[in-house]
């Protein structure tokens, strides 16, 4: 039940939102600039919530990066420098 949402919600953001590209730095952070003054619950209503450490930050690189989460240790874009 939850990937089901999980991929309804991402459908629904990606229509909505413009894309990135993972590989620049500025598109990374113009992309996220959409994030300012609103929720998580704004992008992602349907969105459950998770509880732990981090759980928030994977909901974000879930549902608004599309980034699939991992506990690599290196950084979240690394293709980009950051």
């Amino acid at each position: 039940m939850f990937t089901f949402v999980v991929e309804r919600i991402i459908k629904d953001m990606t229509a909505k939102q413009s894309q990135y590209d993972r590989k620049d730095r500025n598109s990374i952070f113009d992309y996220s600039k959409q994030l300012v003054n609103h929720s998580l619950r704004d992008f992602a209503p349907d969105a459950d919530e998770r509880c732990g450490k981090g759980g928030l930050g994977q909901l974000v690189e879930e549902l608004f990066f599309e980034y699939e989460v991992n506990s690599n240790a290196e950084a979240d874009f690394a293709v980009a420098g950051i």
